[in-house]
C-alpha cells in the first residue's frame, strides 16, 4: 500500500519513539523518595529533560514539555510549563560553569563509580591470579 505521504512518516515515527507508559506508584517509590527528600529538584528534573530533549527527541514533533512533564510524572512531581520556561531562562543566565550543574554532578558520579567498579575488578583479578 502507498504512503499518504509525509504526515504518515511523521505519525509512524512518532509513535515508534512513544516511551512505555509510566510505572504505577508501587514501581518508582524509590525515585518519588529521591523528590520527597529533596535530592532531585524541580529545576534538577527542567535540567535532564532540556538535556534529553536535545540529545534524543530535538526533530521529532516530541515537545520539551512532555518529556519534562513525563520526568516530572515519573519523580511524583507536578511541573506547569510556565515553571519550566522560567527554570530554563534563570539557567541561561547563569555563570557559564553551573549552566548543567545536576547534570554534571550526574556525570562525574556516574564516572566515578565506573572507576571504582573497574578497580575492584582490576583488585580482585591480581588477587586470584
Amino acid at each position: 500500500r502507498m504512503s499518504r505521504g509525509l504526515g504518515d512518516v511523521y505519525k509512524r515515527q512518532r509513535l515508534m519513539i512513544t516511551p512505555p507508559p509510566l510505572p504505577t506508584k508501587k514501581d518508582n517509590t524509590a525515585l518519588r523518595a529521591l523528590a520527597v527528600s529533596g535530592k532531585i529538584t524541580k529545576a534538577d528534573i527542567v535540567q535532564l529533560g532540556r538535556a534529553i530533549h536535545a540529545a534524543a527527541y530535538s526533530s521529532t514533533g516530541v515537545t520539551i514539555y512532555e518529556v519534562i512533564s513525563g520526568l516530572a510524572a515519573l519523580f511524583g512531581m507536578e511541573i506547569s510549563e510556565a515553571y519550566a520556561n522560567t527554570c530554563y531562562a534563570d539557567m541561561k543566565y547563569r555563570c557559564k560553569k553551573s549552566y548543567t550543574d545536576f547534570i554534571d554532578n550526574l556525570r562525574y558520579t556516574f564516572l566515578e563509580r565506573i572507576e571504582r567498579d573497574l578497580d575492584k575488578k582490576k583488585k580482585k583479578e591480581t588477587t586470584t591470579a
